[in-house]
């Protein structure tokens, strides 16, 4: 019989998780000279996989790949089963099991994800992982393990304990999270109390600060996602160069983080720099989380022996392909050399001033969410740029740049996805299944979510799937023009077929940038 957990009585909140994606894995492994295993053909292990909604748009990126999640609650176990039927997906077997129980029998596996379960767990039982990841690599195989890190959860562990001395007096799971929420709420007001009233040069001054910042995050988190963070009874940060030191005695090396944006950190000052010329990787990192304050790690493991070279190589970046999120906020973009860009992507704000690096980007972000490779990559730009003549490597030193600031991805492999309208357009099932369940968030095969507003887009979507054709959908829309629900811009504008086929193609254009349609 299955052993009952807090996760069976309130499961856990589950969503996709881009960063624990085997193409992106693979993507910085090759970045690093480690020849990773292909991500459309490879074995997939993922340790507390919750519902399996973490790997269900893996599943049908690549349905060559096979993809087994391990839970220990039987509740989300079934729940995932459930939602697995829908999907009809034939490439993942989700089971209930304790990690403690695991047999030698499951394989080998190319990626180990283990997201959201090291801190959370016994000591006994985070020893099992670093023991499984060591036994079942395949010899270029990589894990991901995230897990929270001092020194930024030093202050967190402060709201961690209040929040278990003020429920410790209430016995249900819904009666722990009522408090939660109105604790927290008492906490806020009480703070933006004191924070009028006190100067900065106040000794309680920075925590009330702290307090002030924190605390709207949590109060917007589902409730899920604050009992299990905070009242579970393991939540154990930990220094990331104790981490890696544990690691190593599983025989497992560091290879990098999960976010190249944290291995290849910039440092103003002289002084910083001849410092951080003289520290090894993990001296580096670790340095970094103390002058950042850095609270949780999504590090990538492989098996000793496996080399790894910490600088890039520029060769190889002929051999990717590449995607950016960033648009342009600039009103008038110039090419002139040293003249500034300005792009926003969802992580931050940056200027480009190449002339090349504009094009590339510009590029990028008009094709975004494909995955454009090097060749086509300087073929756009040469059609936006006519009269340079185009210096391949100066490009490949500009991507290379981006690629280290987290600017663009770059992938071992193509995504199947299209900007493309197809005479018969699919969007993934798994957005198809999460607008029936009237999900807040849906996912792209980007393993990306996001929240859908528009109310045409969400009664819309579900007849993408393959089987309808484009007159077919122009269909759908002069019904439902005649039944009132769809609008003309204006007024003076009839609905006609070809008004009808317009609004079809923004449609398809608005649910392509977003990522949700397959390439047939």
């Amino acid at each position: 019989m299955a052993t009952t957990t807090n996760y069976d009585e309130l499961p856990y909140f589950c969503m996709a998780r881009p960063s624990t994606h085997p193409l992106r894995l693979s993507g910085i492994l090759n970045l690093l000279g480690i020849k990773a295993p292909p991500a459309n053909q490879c074995r997939v292990l993922e340790l507390g996989c919750g519902d399996g909604t973490n790997l269900f748009s893996m599943a049908i990126v690549f349905p060559e790949t096979q993809f087994i999640g391990i839970d220990l609650s039987i509740e989300q176990i079934n729940i995932g089963k459930s939602r697995l039927e829908q999907l009809n997906l034939k490439n993942i077997q989700l089971y209930q099991e304790d990690i403690l129980n695991l047999k030698n029998d499951i394989g080998c596996f190319d990626y180990i994800i283990v997201h959201g379960v090291y801190s959370w767990v016994s000591e006994k039982v985070q020893n099992k992982i670093l023991e499984l990841c060591s036994n079942h690599l395949t010899d270029n195989g990589a894990a991901y393990i995230s897990y929270n890190t001092r020194p930024g959860w030093n202050l967190r562990m402060t709201i961690r304990d209040m929040l278990l001395y003020h429920t410790k007096g209430f016995q249900t799971i819904p009666e722990k999270v009522s408090q939660i929420k109105s604790w927290l709420k008492l906490v806020e007001n009480h703070v933006s109390n004191k924070l009028s009233k006190i100067l900065p040069t106040q000794i309680n001054y920075g925590y009330y600060r702290y307090l002030k910042n924190e605390l709207p995050e949590f109060l917007e988190l589902p409730e899920s996602y604050l009992f299990h963070e905070f009242l579970e009874d393991n939540n154990t940060p930990i220094y990331f160069h104790e981490f890696i030191e544990k690691a190593t005695q599983y025989n497992l090396v560091y290879a990098g983080d999960a976010d190249v944006r944290f291995m290849f950190r910039e440092f103003q000052t002289p002084e910083m720099v001849e410092m951080f010329e003289k520290l090894d990787t993990i001296s580096k990192e670790q340095y970094v989380d103390f002058l950042e304050n850095r609270q949780f790690h999504m590090s990538i493991l492989c098996k000793k022996g496996i080399e790894i070279n910490p600088k890039l190589p520029e060769k190889k970046l002929e051999e990717f392909y590449f995607s950016c999120a960033a648009i342009t906020r600039s009103k008038n973009i110039t090419f002139e050399e040293g003249k500034a860009v300005e792009f926003e992507s969802a992580e931050m704000v940056f200027l480009e001033y190449s002339t090349l690096g504009k094009a590339a980007l510009i590029c990028l972000s008009e094709r975004f969410p494909e995955t454009v490779n090097f060749e086509q990559l300087l073929q756009l730009i040469q059609a936006i740029l006519p009269e340079n003549n185009l210096n391949k490597q100066e490009l490949i030193k500009i991507l290379l740049r981006f690629s280290m600031k987290g600017l663009i991805e770059a992938f071992p492999l193509p995504l199947p996805i299209t900007l493309g309208i197809e005479e018969y357009p699919q969007i993934s099932p798994l957005v198809r299944l999460e607008l029936a369940e009237k999900k807040e968030q849906v996912t792209s095969l980007r393993q990306d979510t996001t929240i859908l507003s528009n109310p045409i887009l969400i009664h819309f979507m579900p007849y993408l799937d393959g089987k309808h054709s484009r007159n077919d959908l122009i269909d759908i829309l002069e019904t439902w023009a005649g039944e009132g629900k769809i609008a003309p811009p204006s007024e003076e504008l009839d609905i006609t077929r070809e008004l009808l086929e317009q609004l079809l193609n923004n449609l398809l254009k608005a649910i392509g940038k977003m990522g949700y349609l397959i390439k047939s």
